[in-house]
């Protein structure tokens, strides 16, 4: 699932403090490391832990499958936690998701704009 216009309003609508799911903003962002490679989950874990405040900017929930054996773990971000952590990644992206939300927020809200021209 491409990111765009409409996932970025449906997220800003969202009722849920924490809407972004951080395996899907992994797809999203297109991390890459220096050498072109993915970066990987655990990379951007760290990168969470150690510039966003847990419970604040984002959560970790432990679902249970049916079958038995250890929980996983999800995280969710809220959208302001998703889109400064993609402006903080290495690559074009993060810019990109950027874009989509202030055009959103200006649409959402007259007033937005006026202020952010």
């Amino acid at each position: 699932m491409n990111f765009n216009k409409d996932l970025a309003l449906s997220l800003l609508g969202s009722n849920n403090e924490y809407p972004v799911d951080f395996d899907l903003a992994m797809e999203w962002w297109d991390c890459q490391t220096k050498e072109g490679k993915p970066t990987s989950r655990r990379q951007l874990v760290r990168k969470l832990q150690q510039n966003f405040e847990k419970g604040m900017d984002w959560d970790l929930a432990q679902l249970y499958d049916q079958l038995p054996g250890r929980p996983t773990d999800k995280i969710y971000l809220t959208v302001d936690t998703f889109k400064e952590m993609g402006m903080m990644l290495p690559n074009g992206k993060g810019k990109e998701i950027q874009r989509y939300f202030l055009e959103c927020e200006r649409e959402l809200n007259p007033l937005f704009s006026v202020l952010t021209l």
